[in-house]
């Protein structure tokens, strides 16, 4: 699966790459093959954080998923489990 992360007011760290890599590994069993590319966008804005990641799957299919927190692994886990959840 191709991967596309996005950092809008912030750079993308390797630690911040690899957490997104993570969940995506998550996924990617979910959906065995299926998984064509991911686009993830995050954005810092003042003390909030959010994740925007939009999966595309074989046969034209999107699931889209947002999420936000106090750090990025609870933004990621929220948009991650709303993607997750529309794949089942």
């Amino acid at each position: 699966m191709r991967l596309e992360l996005t950092g809008r007011h912030l750079r993308i760290t390797p630690p911040l790459r690899r957490l997104v890599e993570e969940g995506l590994e998550k996924l990617d069993r979910l959906l065995h093959d299926s998984a064509v590319s991911m686009q993830v966008v995050l954005y810092q804005e003042k003390y909030r954080h959010r994740a925007e990641a939009t999966l595309h799957a074989r046969g034209e299919n999107f699931l889209h998923g947002t999420g936000s927190g106090r750090d990025w692994e609870t933004a990621l886990n929220q948009a991650l489990g709303k993607i997750n959840q529309q794949a089942r």
